[in-house]
């Protein structure tokens, strides 16, 4: 009986170590894939490490690293789970309650996600990201009700169930390159990062009729096994610079590569060689129509924090790159500022978690003032609670795409701003009778020294065109009526309006009845009464 306890003893014993023995290969794995950033691989393990542990601690410690790898593959729903559990596990990490607050704003639950910035605040007094994040919980709710004049519409001619990002127009509005991890990429593997397959750039094109056709991968030397992405085209569709990125460890992973197109082809890429070492990772170029100036993204650089917009300078387009400079702490933040679009009339774009906005990533402007740049946020409907990143224009013209996974995966959007449009509308009526007066002289001036005169139709109407930001008086005149005048403004207004105004004459053909006026005899001051 002895001997029998003595095996069961031994039997459990050795259950226990190589369970203990499983478990650590186990952890060392998932923390292995984590630090490659693998974030999609490292999960899956983690959450079976976390299925097995009966420590409360060790459950909110590998709850957090679970709330980390969704949090890094831009999935707040994964996230919000997971650092709730870290909390509740009494996890000794502030940040989990600062990222806990970031996916419930992703989420749209403002009010909750305000009260974890608090509690973050209260934690890390010190941290501007606290009352910076309740001030965007405001912020947000005010913007949806106030909407920007945008018109925003998901482009359904490149959705897909894949990720698709980082638009780009090419000779035309007719031509758009993106970034998609759709089937028919050129690689078969799968990306530990995503869990998706590596991105390659695509090629959509609008036919007269104004049908897209389908979109297929770029043809030529440009895509690889691995992710490519981000084009930036200029030279009307001739030339491309874009990212190239290879898996691993290696900190220069992803590079800058430009190519030329001949025919429907597109060259072999040249990297564009932007430090001398070769192990700084370089990413999102964002390129002049002159090739002088180049805006691109490195995180692994003494800088803000996270990922930094930096910029370099050449004196000719065959020149070598001048050593790039940050572009400082008015764009960059202790976040991550990514995607850089620079516009025909000097305007720089990019997507920013680290400056006041609604949610994951924002898109800001910048616009350089002297020798400063001052941001701007995009606002609502072009930013959302989600990411929101990869804007272009085209040309200088108010339109354009940008990339949301506001509908819980990357799609791409386009976008619109419409000129406001002012305008007044007016009828000409007898004070008296209320009937139609025909034949009136409208003089229209304006502060912007508009001076306009028309004559109301038939049935007493006119019209006028207005300017925006601009003050109006307007007179009516006829023989045998007395003169009216009416004044209108269009300063301040943010939307499109149609002034309606009616104006009544009085005819001086009528008798007019005054009451006494009463006075003392030889003098000429009216009396009190």
């Amino acid at each position: 009986m002895k001997l029998l306890q003595r095996i069961l003893f031994i039997s459990v014993l050795i259950s226990l170590s190589l369970s203990t023995y499983s478990q650590k290969r186990a952890f060392k794995k998932a923390d292995a894939a984590f630090t490659a950033g693998e974030y999609f691989a490292a999960s899956e393990i983690y959450e079976k490490i976390y299925a097995n542990l009966k420590s409360k601690s060790e459950k909110a410690s590998v709850s957090y690293k679970i709330g980390e790898c969704y949090r890094k593959t831009n999935n707040p729903r994964g996230a919000k789970k997971w650092y709730r559990k870290a909390i509740s596990g009494k996890y000794n990490n502030p940040l989990a309650t600062l990222y806990y607050a970031d996916a419930l704003k992703m989420l749209e639950y403002y009010e909750q996600a305000e009260q974890q910035y608090q509690e973050y605040s209260e934690m890390v007094p010190a941290d501007i990201l606290g009352p910076q994040g309740v001030k965007s919980c405001k912020d947000a709710v005010a913007w949806m009700k106030s909407p920007t004049r945008h018109d925003v519409e998901i482009m359904d001619a490149l959705k897909s169930k894949a990720t698709d990002y980082s638009p780009a127009f090419g000779a035309s509005t007719s031509e758009i390159y993106f970034s998609s991890t759709r089937e028919n990429t050129t690689g078969t593997s799968t990306d530990k990062i995503s869990g998706q397959k590596f991105s390659d750039i695509f090629y959509i094109k609008k036919d007269r009729k104004g049908k897209w056709s389908e979109a297929v991968p770029v043809e030529g030397g440009i895509n690889t096994d691995f992710d490519e992405g981000s084009p930036c085209i200029i030279n009307g569709g001739a030339t491309m610079y874009y990212t190239s990125c290879k898996p691993g460890k290696s900190t220069g992973r992803c590079k800058i590569y430009k190519s030329r197109k001949s025919s429907d082809s597109w060259g072999d890429p040249q990297l564009v060689e932007l430090f001398a070492d070769s192990s700084i990772s370089v990413a999102h170029p964002a390129v002049t129509k002159d090739e002088l100036t180049i805006y691109f993204v490195c995180d692994t650089l003494e800088g803000s924090g996270g990922k930094d917009i930096w910029v370099a300078k050449r004196a000719s387009a065959t020149s070598r790159w001048s050593k790039p400079v940050n572009m400082g702490s008015k764009i960059n933040t202790k976040n991550n500022e990514e995607f850089p679009f620079i516009r025909d009339n000097g305007e720089l774009y990019f997507a920013s978690n680290g400056h006041q906005g609604m949610g994951g990533l924002d898109i800001f402007k910048a616009k350089k003032e002297g020798k400063s740049w001052t941001i701007t946020n995009m606002k609502y409907p072009i930013n959302s609670s989600k990411d929101d990143f990869g804007i272009c224009y085209y040309e200088n013209q108010k339109r354009g795409c940008f990339t949301s996974t506001r509908e819980r995966s990357d799609n791409i959007y386009y976008f619109e701003l419409p000129d406001m449009i002012f305008s007044m509308k007016g009828v000409i009526k007898d004070s008296k009778t209320g009937e139609i007066i025909e034949g009136v002289k409208i003089k229209l001036t304006g502060s912007n020294g508009t001076n306009k005169e028309i004559t109301s139709s038939s049935d007493g109407t006119f019209r006028f065109k207005l300017k925006k930001s601009t003050s109006y008086k307007i007179v009516a005149v006829k023989d045998n009526f007395l003169i009216t005048q009416a004044e209108e403004t269009t300063a301040g207004l943010k939307v499109s309006k149609v002034f309606s105004i009616e104006m009544e004459l009085i005819s001086t053909n009528t008798e007019i009845d005054l009451p006494n006026i009463e006075y003392d005899l030889g003098k000429s001051k009216l009396r009190p009464e």
